[in-house]
Parts: structure tokens; C-alpha cells; sequence
């Protein structure tokens, strides 16, 4: 859970000069019923803060931005309910705000208000009612309507409806709502912020396709959440508000970690310098909350991306958001391979999440997403299973991609997912001899001799118990080979690094250092009448790892032709696990 603190004392805007900040209607009467709205709103506000429930205890602060101190720890309780005082505050105000609407259709604020409380009471139908009949400037109402739909979880309407007001604005209001620039840091930052506001928005068009929660959803949520803060945070701007008057600093924090959904106070003696206590105001946000913004340099070369850059667990975080559809996201154990076809890339996808007690055993619904830029339609492979491991496969040209295998369990409001970049190595995209990536398998009676009958027994992850038996497939390419050619194939595997403790160990001989395993392979290349473009060999071998200790290996394979050409492929597993003895078993 996300808590809020506002330290009071500290320099902050008047309410006078808040209030200076509205603009102000042109006739006298118009003046006089915006003055009765604030008014109406300014009474909530002190009524809300007066009946704010106690709360004792907090985190330390993780990040300080102007007043306020935020932290996140994901165990605090949830947050208190709202004092029925409150609530029936909040009703006559909302009487009050339809009255003098009803004369003032077109008075922005007042719209921007009725909108604002009628979410914040979950009237989701009523505050988009409202933003339809709102008589303001066409972009403001429009922003409004997204406001509600995206409340009420619409995302794919409330995209629509943040678009046509972000067409509607002015170039210069558009540059502001578009800003990303409190949302990143580093040398993405920097780049951003040196841009003029063309550059600035195709930058940010980057942002928002790498942070998308979920690349199969039919709406970019955490681009819409971004819109339905900077709207709230318009709206708040010349009103009051549980914290007090509105400043740049509240900007900062709502745009970064969101509106609080409730309010507590407590009274803390090492706020004040004079040992007394001091009233602190608290928001609590959603939770709980993923940081889904990767790091700076996955903004930056995207396609060279690992898995890890997206870590969705990241505390603090310089920016969160808690998707309500989900409220566990973990990561997806996967293996991935791909294969040429033609002038084509054939994209296999292999889940399995079988050992995670909140997915297993639950209808899902998995999808392989591959998109090659933020302005192109991703290629999209779907599946709804009720399978613990299902296949996926995609057919895309072969270029950088941006990968994204997600599984979601709707009913248990629970998900999986796991991104990265992929770049295709030469061997997918040059003619003439080539590999396609090593597939891991689930061992049979008889090794696969293609990939239709390899994929059903592909592993579904890259983790492998010690003194397990895994069986490894490929295929081979080359246009120039003729019927009865022969190919050598060479197959190692070699540990990448071993812990502090056992490398001093082996330099000591405490234990046995594991010796590279090699095994040579000869095959045919024989002309597959599926693939008339070229000649494709297909080969598998079963790969005892028994006395291989636990880390990190790496498989690579060697392959060279008749005139001495080569081609290399190979494959990271992690061992864990039990003892046994390794062996190379070729077919």
C-alpha cells in the first residue's frame, strides 16, 4: 500500500491565491454562482478533513517531492472507509454543484467538480452523464469523459474519449498534457526534455508502448490513467483539497503515483523542531501498485531489452500504478525459439505456469504480442486455455521485435507476463547457411525429426533440475545443399559463472571443477517438401545433466558445411537441484 504524507507548516500557496487561479466568468451573476460553488466545495473539503479517521504509524520516507513524503511497502492495512459524515457531505455538495449547473452549463470548473466528486463516489454513469451534457470548451469536456469511463475501467472508451480531446486542444495545451517528463529519469530524461514538442510526443509515444501493462489489452490503460490524473490534477488545481491548497509539488505527486482513494490524519512528534506534535494528513493510493515503466536503457534500445529491465516489483519507484483487473502480476517462466520459414520468422512461445497456486488450474487467457515500434499494429497470437503450459507461434517478418508473453486469469483478477527485445541473428535473415534457436524438450521414447511434432513436448521454461534428461532440437538451413550433403554439427555445454564461495572452492579443489561437455554430430540435409525454398535438416539430441552442479550453462551449437562454413546458435538454461551423471545421447 502507497501512503501520502502532507507536512504542515511548509510553504505553499494561499487559498486566496488559489482561488485567483479560476478563470472568472464575465457577468455578475455568472461570478456570483461560481463564488456559491467554491464556497460549496470549500465547506466539503474542511468537513472531510475534520471527520478524517485516525491512523497511527508510517514507512519511512522513500521519495520526498516539495511537501509531501512518500513511501511504499505493500504490507500496510487497507485503507480506512469513509466517515458517513463525509459521504453525506459530499452529497449536498453534489446538489448544490447540479443546481447552479443547470444555470451554468457552459462554467468549467463547475464541470470539471460534478465530474470530479461523482467519481470519487463511484457514480461512474453519472459523472460520464455529466461530461456529455457539459456545455464548456469541447476539448475540456471531452477530457472529462475519459476522466469517468476510465473510472469506471471503460479504458477503451476513455481512450477514445482522451484522444478527441487531446485533437481538440490547443498545440500548446496538448504539449502539456502529453508531458512524461515527471514519469522518467536518466538519459531519457534528458533527450526528452531537449526536445521541441513534436519530438517530445513521439518520444513519449515510446514511453507509453514499452510501459503498456498488458500488450493485448484492447486499450493502453496506463496512458489513460495518465490522462485521468492530469486531468484530476487540472480539476484540483484551483480548489481545495484534503492537503490543503493546491501546489506543483501535488501536481508532481499526482501525476506520478496517482489520486488517493481515501484519507486518514495522524499526529507525529518528529515532524516538529519544537518536540510538539504535528498534524499530518494522509492519501492512500490504490495498491497495490507495479512500477511498469522499465529502466532507462530499455527506453533507449528497447530491442536489446531484457526480461529484468521490466521489473514490475521495483521500490519505490519513480512512478506506479495498480491496475484493478489485476492484483497479482508475476513473472511467466517461458522459452522462446524461433525459426526461419521462407523470407518469413516463425515466433514459438512456450508458458508454463503450473508450479504458480494463484494460476493453475484457471481458465486463461495467454497471448504472444510482438510489435516492431510504437506506431505499428503488433503481430498477435491468442489463446484461452485452461492448461497450465500451452504453445503459441507467430508469423512476422524478420526484424527487432519487442516480445510480450502475458497470461491473465480474469476471474482471480491474477496475471503473468514476461518482455524483452529480440533481435534475429544472421541466421534467420541472410541466406544460405543457418540455425535456428535450440528448443528445449521434454525427453520421450523417440526424439522429434520435426517441429510440428517437437513443439508439444517443448519445455516451458529454461530452469532444468539437476540430473534431470532434457532433449534439444533444431533445424538447419541452406539453399545450396543438395540431396545427400552432410553437415558436422558440434554441441557444448559450459558453465558461465558459478558463485564467489564455489569458484574459490574449485580454485582449491575443494570440489570438482565441471569439465565442458562436447558432442559431434553428423546429419543429412534432406530437401522438405513443407519448405520448397530451401533445404531444411532437422536434428535432435537427448541431454542427460546429471552431475552438472547448479548454475548458469550455456548450449551452444556448431554447425559446418562441406565448404567449411559455419553457423552458431546457442541457449542459457539454469540447473538446480539433485546429483547425477551427464552424457550426450545424438539421433
Amino acid at each position: 500500500m502507497m501512503l501520502v504524507a502532507a507536512w504542515i507548516g511548509l510553504a505553499f500557496a494561499t487559498h486566496a491565491e488559489m482561488r485567483a487561479q479560476i478563470p472568472q466568468p464575465t457577468r455578475a451573476d455568472s461570478l456570483a454562482d461560481r463564488r456559491r460553488a467554491i464556497q460549496a466545495q470549500d465547506r466539503f473539503e474542511r468537513v472531510r478533513k475534520q471527520h478524517l479517521p485516525s491512523l497511527s504509524g508510517h514507512g519511512p520516507c522513500d521519495v520526498r517531492v516539495g511537501r509531501f513524503c512518500y513511501w511504499y511497502t505493500g504490507q500496510e492495512p487497507p485503507p480506512p472507509p469513509e466517515p458517513r459524515r463525509t459521504a453525506t457531505a459530499r452529497l449536498a455538495l453534489l446538489r448544490t454543484l447540479d443546481s447552479l449547473a443547470a444555470r451554468r452549463a457552459g462554467d468549467a470548473w463547475i464541470a470539471g467538480q460534478r465530474v470530479r466528486y461523482l467519481v470519487e463516489a463511484a457514480r461512474f454513469s453519472d459523472a460520464e452523464a455529466v461530461a456529455i451534457q457539459c456545455g464548456a470548451t469541447r476539448w475540456w469536456c471531452a477530457a472529462l469523459r475519459g476522466f469517468a469511463l476510465h473510472g469506471a475501467g471503460a479504458y477503451t472508451r476513455a481512450d477514445s474519449a482522451f484522444t478527441s480531446a487531446l485533437r481538440a486542444m490547443p498545440d500548446e495545451e496538448r504539449c502539456r498534457w502529453t508531458d512524461v517528463s515527471h514519469l522518467i529519469e536518466g538519459s531519457f530524461a534528458k533527450r526528452y526534455r531537449a526536445g521541441n514538442c513534436a519530438e517530445r510526443e513521439a518520444l513519449a509515444d515510446r514511453f507509453w508502448w514499452l510501459t503498456r501493462p498488458f500488450q493485448a489489452a484492447e486499450a493502453n490503460d496506463a496512458r489513460t490513467e495518465h490522462y485521468a490524473r492530469v486531468t484530476q490534477s487540472r480539476m484540483l488545481q484551483p480548489s481545495r483539497n484534503p492537503h490543503g491548497s493546491w501546489g506543483s509539488d501535488q501536481h508532481i505527486m499526482a501525476v506520478r503515483y496517482g489520486w488517493p482513494i481515501a484519507w486518514s490524519r495522524d499526529r507525529l512528534r518528529e515532524s516538529s523542531a519544537m518536540g510538539s506534535p504535528v498534524d499530518v494528513v494522509r492519501g492512500h493510493e490504490e495498491a497495490p501498485s507495479f512500477v511498469f515503466v522499465p529502466v532507462t536503457q530499455a527506453l533507449e534500445s528497447p530491442y536489446d531489452a531484457t526480461d529484468a529491465d521490466w521489473n514490475l516489483a521495483t521500490a519505490p519507484g519513480h512512478t506506479r500504478y495498480a491496475t484493478r483487473y489485476a492484483r497479482y502480476i508475476a513473472a511467466l517462466p517461458y522459452q522462446i525459439a524461433r525459426f526461419r520459414r521462407g523470407d518469413s520468422m516463425l515466433v514459438a512461445a512456450i508458458f508454463d505456469v503450473s508450479a504458480d497456486t494463484v494460476l493453475a488450474r484457471q481458465p486463461l487467457d495467454a497471448a504472444l504480442v510482438l510489435s516492431s515500434a510504437a506506431d505499428r499494429a503488433p503481430s498477435l497470437a491468442v489463446v484461452r486455455t485452461t492448461a497450465a503450459r500451452a504453445v503459441l507461434q507467430q508469423l512476422v517478418v524478420p526484424e527487432p521485435h519487442v516480445v510480450s508473453l502475458e497470461v491473465r486469469a480474469t476471474a482471480k483478477k491474477a496475471a503473468a507476463r514476461a518482455r524483452f527485445g529480440m533481435r534475429p541473428s544472421a541466421s534467420l535473415t541472410h541466406p544460405g547457411l543457418g540455425l535456428s534457436d535450440l528448443l528445449l524438450l521434454q525427453p520421450g521414447e523417440s526424439l522429434p525429426g520435426a517441429l510440428e511434432s517437437a513443439l508439444p513436448a517443448a519445455l516451458g521454461a529454461t530452469t532444468l533440475a539437476r540430473g534431470a534428461r532434457v532433449a534439444l532440437f533444431w533445424e538447419v538451413y541452406d539453399s545450396r545443399f543438395v540431396p545427400g550433403g552432410s553437415l558436422d554439427m558440434a554441441l557444448h555445454l559450459d558453465r558461465l559463472h558459478a558463485g564467489a564461495v564455489r569458484r574459490v572452492a574449485e580454485l582449491l579443489r575443494v570440489s570438482q571443477r565441471p569439465l565442458p561437455v562436447a558432442v559431434r554430430l553428423r546429419a543429412s540435409a534432406a530437401l522438405d517438401p513443407r519448405h520448397a525454398l530451401e533445404h531444411v535438416a532437422a536434428s535432435a539430441v537427448a541431454l542427460d545433466l546429471g552431475d552438472r552442479s547448479p548454475g548458469l550453462y550455456r548450449i551452444t551449437l556448431v554447425v559446418t558445411a562441406a565448404d567449411g562454413t559455419e553457423a552458431r546458435t546457442s541457449r542459457d538454461i539454469q540447473i538446480v537441484g539433485r546429483d547425477a551423471t551427464t552424457a550426450l545421447h545424438g539421433r
